[in-house]
């Protein structure tokens, strides 16, 4: 049996969609890499800050942890300032999306969904 993601783990227990919980711990891995090298490069904040074009209370607030507003692209500006290049690998997922069990024909195939453009 294949596990789930963190994030769809972490949205089923919060009763949140699964798109929130995979954005939480996609934010969570980067923000914790931006911490680690930056320790390891001896950076401070307002070097971080002058490197991202951020400012430096932002900086501050992202790497104490606050995860409340903060955006992927000024997280990523961040990842960009410690001298990384993010990665991202996708994979099919096991979930059908757009269809339920309940919409399988008895050969527990999923009937074709077919919409016009006009």
């Amino acid at each position: 049996m294949r596990r789930r993601s963190k994030g769809v783990e972490l949205a089923s227990k919060l009763d949140l969609p699964a798109a929130r919980g995979i954005e939480a711990v996609l934010k969570a891995e980067l923000i914790a890499a931006v911490a680690r090298e930056s320790k390891a490069q001896r950076l401070t904040h307002v070097e971080l800050a002058r490197r991202s074009r951020l400012p430096r209370s932002a900086v501050t607030g992202i790497l104490s942890g606050s995860l409340q507003k903060v955006t992927l692209d000024r997280i990523l500006k961040l990842v960009e300032a410690v001298g990384f290049v993010p990665e991202i690998k996708l994979k099919k997922s096991r979930v059908n999306y757009g269809t339920t069990p309940d919409d399988a024909d008895a050969s527990g195939r999923y009937p074709r969904i077919s919409s016009a453009c006009s």
